[in-house]
């Protein structure tokens, strides 16, 4: 189960002006590519231009409480381009996190 965030930054709000959405996925063991991206934002009748991402960065060290070194997961960004027109809000990022995390059906 995992949630899609709008990263809400100072620099993300720059460019959104230009019609680029920086997007991040919160569960660390779910990988995502492009074109699977791309493909789950058509469903939302959204049409990506370009889609780029952040290299992953190195893992950070933080000490533990006893001494032990524990490493931090940092997860991955995804700028979206989309045609002009067309944004990404908070009702579109809910519609995604259902299509990534559908319920389940009783029978």
């Amino acid at each position: 189960m995992t949630t899609a965030i709008l990263l809400q930054t100072e620099k993300s709000a720059n460019v959104q002006q230009e019609g680029i959405f920086a997007l991040s996925f919160i569960d660390k063991n779910f990988k995502i590519n492009k074109v699977e991206l791309k493909k789950l934002l058509r469903k939302l009748k959204l049409e990506a231009t370009s889609i780029n991402t952040t290299k992953t960065p190195a893992k950070q060290k933080r000490k533990g409480k006893h001494g032990r070194t524990v490493s931090v997961y940092r997860p991955s960004k995804y700028y979206i381009k989309l045609k002009t027109g067309q944004k990404i809000d908070d009702k579109t990022i809910e519609s995604l996190n259902e299509l990534l995390n559908p319920k389940p059906t009783t029978k």
